[in-house]
């Protein structure tokens, strides 16, 4: 985590604001949390650009999608890298502002065919933050166990009767009705029940 670098003259891609915090992905391939009260700022470098930030529910970490890179988890304390989705991550080329950080990174099982190498791809933290949840670039849905990296499902975005959407551009909770929605590049938004079912 480095103190320094402001500002960004490429474009935000994510906000996320959360009491007295921003925290801001941009293209730059860099997280920075803006802290209003304290007037201070507190940058992650990353590897890619950065095209999609969530929270986790405690605020200890955030999740990060990186274009052609895949999703991290992130300890904002430490600036590390807890776990990888979607792509064979090895354990350097991340980097943060400190230097440090990848040492004690864990690796996803594999990426299932997980693509983000264009579009900006928006993922999320669901279930409790018990699953990553993200649209690929396949017009599949991918869903990863938080704690191993595993793939437990993928789905089909328009469904095994549909046409298969060229990207799935995002993904979001709506824990109240215990409901979540895909997005396509094609213009379709697809309700989906909490065990994935249309």
């Amino acid at each position: 985590n480095g103190s320094s670098d402001v500002c960004s003259s490429d474009p935000v891609a994510s906000l996320v604001v959360r009491d007295a915090e921003i925290l801001a992905g941009s293209f730059d391939g860099r997280v920075r949390v803006y802290d209003v009260r304290m007037g201070r700022v507190v940058t992650d470098v990353l590897a890619a650009p950065v095209t999609s930030l969530s929270l986790t529910r405690g605020a200890e970490a955030y999740l990060v999608s990186l274009l052609g890179r895949g999703l991290l988890l992130m300890d904002r304390e430490r600036g590390e890298c807890l776990m990888g989705f979607g792509r064979e991550m090895g354990k350097g080329g991340l980097g943060n502002g400190s230097g440090s950080g990848t040492k004690k990174s864990r690796e996803g099982i594999g990426n299932g065919g997980f693509r983000n190498d264009e579009f900006r791809v928006r993922s999320a933290l669901m279930g409790n933050d018990a699953v990553v949840v993200s649209g690929s670039e396949d017009g599949r849905v991918f869903v990863w166990d938080i704690l191993e990296g595993n793939v437990v499902k993928t789905l089909d975005h328009c469904g095994s009767d549909g046409p298969r959407s060229r990207v799935v551009s995002a993904v979001v909770e709506c824990e109240a009705r215990e409901e979540w929605c895909s997005a396509g590049g094609d213009g379709v938004v697809v309700v989906w029940g909490r065990d994935g079912q249309l």
